[in-house]
């Protein structure tokens, strides 16, 4: 793409070159390729890549030699509810408290396979429950205890960021969601042709600062087997989150019930995973990590405009400041403008529409510049100094009048 960069004063002050592209990184990978047999509770699941060890919780569980399997007792679909005690409540898998929080933006991409519909059971659950919590952890946090009756009983979330594999009992239906503080909910429900026994590849992605909320929240995004199924705006950042529940195949909601399905391989990434990546991520498996590459360097101006001249209050009209990488020349026109040093100000004391020897003073770019290049970017160092009504930072283009001598057609 081509970039042409034109930075415009305090007002106006010189630029600098944009960020280079963040390279992508993977920051938890855990693979469930234990030689095949139970996965007992409390059963390590390394992280490959960080220090992040995930534990088996519950019962019924097995590694399949390249999966691990969430189960009922004697290997069935009954999985229990979360409302169990240590020995009675079926398998999931519980990641470090604050594994979620601790991000800005966030992926996760799951390759699992739902075995059987079972009531709103969940891929993954990240948050915290309503109360103060089950077991003596932290608040919000249940830790299972053993014991017949020693049960977290009927708990609902706090604060949330889920998905599930059904709503309801169907598999054809599925829900993404999000909450703070029991506040409003953010709901995206989709209703996709699922099969039993069949893997999918999930993705979920949070961005923040982008969205409905601006630099207050962030934007959910999920797909499966590569393509987009819904997106949500939240009104949080994931460090707003109390995630000491970050569950896979259970609920922070004990009613519902844990998962009856198989993982093959878990992964978080730092940033959000691009369609292409995600796409070379499905394309390549589970077993295979991509290459993200090197980031693209960063583009070069080809303009650059600074302002440094001596500083000088009494700048007349026609002063210019030569491009220093193509050599294009930006004209000074009007009046009352003024040196600083570091930066060109500009008066804003008239409308456009006066005489060149009483205008305020503006700064003329060449002529063409704009339409020369097929995709461009602007960037200025600014500071408005006071409200004045509708000035621009900018404006290219033409007027539907043709003023003064020489002049092309629109050009004042």
């Amino acid at each position: 793409m081509k970039t042409t960069r034109l930075p415009l004063g305090r007002l106006l002050a010189p630029l600098l070159l944009l960020s280079p592209a963040a390279r992508a990184e993977l920051v938890h990978r855990w693979s469930f390729d234990g030689p095949a047999g139970p996965a007992a509770d409390g059963t390590a699941l390394i992280d490959s890549v960080g220090t992040a060890a995930a534990t088996v919780q519950g019962n019924f569980s097995a590694f399949t030699g390249t999966a691990l399997v969430l189960q009922g007792n004697g290997g069935t679909a009954n999985t229990t509810t979360g409302d169990r005690s240590a020995g009675f409540i079926s398998g999931y898998i519980d990641l470090p408290n604050g594994i979620i929080s601790s991000k800005t933006h966030l992926s996760v991409e799951i390759w699992a396979t739902p075995l059987s519909a079972r009531s709103y059971q969940r891929l993954f659950d990240f948050g915290r429950v309503t109360g103060a919590g089950f077991g003596g952890g932290g608040p919000g946090e249940i830790i299972d205890v053993a014991g017949n009756g020693n049960t977290p009983g009927t708990t609902t979330a706090s604060d949330n960021l889920m998905l599930s594999f059904c709503v309801g009992s169907s598999l054809n239906a599925q829900r993404m969601e999000a909450l703070l503080d029991g506040g409003s909910v953010t709901t995206v429900n989709s209703t996709i042709a699922t099969t039993a026994g069949t893997a999918y590849h999930y993705v979920m992605t949070f961005e923040d600062g982008v969205g409905a909320f601006g630099t207050d929240g962030g934007r959910m995004t999920w797909y499966r087997d590569g393509t987009v199924v819904g997106t949500g705006d939240v009104a949080f950042h994931l460090s707003d989150l109390e995630d000491v529940n970050n569950w896979l195949g259970r609920s922070q909601w004990t009613a519902d019930r844990n998962a009856h399905a198989s993982y093959d391989e878990v992964r978080l990434y730092n940033h959000v995973l691009s369609p292409a990546e995600i796409a070379a991520n499905l394309a390549a498996g589970p077993d295979t990590l991509v290459d993200p590459g090197d980031p693209d360097p960063p583009p070069v101006p080809d303009h650059l405009w600074v302002f440094n001249d001596a500083a000088d209050s009494t700048v007349e009209s026609g002063l210019t400041f030569t491009d220093s990488i193509g050599g294009m020349v930006a004209t000074l026109r009007g009046q009352g403008a003024a040196l600083t040093g570091t930066s060109l100000r500009l008066p804003g004391s008239t409308t456009g529409n006066q005489p060149a020897a009483s205008i305020s003073a503006y700064l003329d770019l060449p002529n063409g510049i704009i339409s020369a290049q097929p995709a461009i970017t602007f960037e200025a160092w600014a500071t408005p100094l006071s409200s004045k009504n509708w000035q621009r930072l900018f404006e290219f283009g033409r007027c539907n009048i043709t003023h003064g001598s020489g002049a092309a057609t629109g050009e004042i």
